[in-house]
């Protein structure tokens, strides 16, 4: 059997959901640079939303996702290291949409109180300095003075414990990007883009962290790179979980994540580029 799916053209580009399937095996776009990036077992974690397989309605991973509308209580780790972000609590469970232009899917995140938390216990690289990149797709649907990206700690500036990416309202609607060096809030890299984000546009977000490389991109551009840090880097296992869509002190996401992942090392130019272009084309942006 041979099925070729139905493609959305993005300013010339094209988005497919699934790939051309040949004798019923399905092979999605983004799977690819997926296992490129964890070829080497690198430690990390990948969340799809177009990936029905990986979601269920409940924490406990019994009800499966089918259709859109339906709440997600936990998604599953694609980088195959068992990171999986859940949520106990159903009404903090964001909500399975589609975007109708591009056919993506994205999770919906209310402001209030959706969120998901993965276990610490594989995250130590977001502290230890040994590297780490990101990448982020999402659009904001209101302010509610930052919206929490990811974040393993308080995310205000100058007391943040862990490791946060957020967008900050109150100043000029800027992106942060901060790691800590250990639990008593004593700050390791904070660095800010001022980067006037509107609720109205959809944007990738990727980042670089390493001794003494911190990097920031938006929508394909770099927007910050710095080598300034104070004092060490954390190089004991983390006492923070990672918390999706809200820090553990609030500051809550209003509005639609694509997709979200990262490894434990510094991604090649073509890498980063590869993903950042699918990430794009699901959120409508243009690179």
């Amino acid at each position: 059997m041979i099925r070729t799916p139905l493609s959305t053209v993005i300013g010339g580009a094209f988005w497919t959901p699934g790939a051309t399937v040949i004798g019923g095996t399905s092979k999605k776009t983004f799977d690819q640079p997926i296992q490129s990036l964890f070829a080497n077992n690198e430690q990390g974690f990948v969340y799809d939303p177009n990936d029905l397989s990986t979601m269920f309605q409940d924490a406990a991973g019994t009800i499966p996702v089918t259709a859109v509308g339906q709440p997600v209580g936990i998604i599953l780790d694609k980088s195959g290291r068992n990171n999986h972000a859940r949520q106990t609590t159903s009404a903090s469970r964001p909500i399975l949409r589609k975007n109708a232009i591009t056919g993506a899917n994205y999770l919906e995140f209310d402001g209030f109180d959706d969120y998901f938390v993965v276990l610490r216990d594989n995250l130590k690289f977001l502290h230890d300095g040994t590297g780490a990149t990101g990448f982020v797709g999402f659009k904001p649907s209101g302010f509610t003075v930052y919206h929490a990206l990811l974040s393993t700690g308080n995310l205000a500036i100058t007391t943040s414990v862990g490791y946060a990416l957020a967008q900050d309202d109150r100043f000029w609607n800027r992106l942060i990007l901060n790691m800590v060096a250990n639990g008593s809030g004593t700050m390791h890299v904070n660095n800010t883009y001022d980067s006037g984000i509107a609720s109205a546009n959809p944007y990738v977000v990727s980042f670089k962290n390493q001794i003494s490389t911190h990097a920031l991109r938006l929508s394909g551009a770099e927007v910050l790179n710095s080598s300034t840090e104070s004092g060490a880097p954390n190089t004991s296992v983390s006492s923070y979980h990672l918390w999706i869509g809200r820090s553990p002190s609030g500051f809550a996401m209003h509005g639609n994540l694509y997709g979200m992942l990262c490894v434990n090392r510094l991604t090649t130019a073509s890498e980063t580029l590869a993903i950042e272009k699918e990430l794009a084309k699901r959120a409508g942006v243009t690179l």
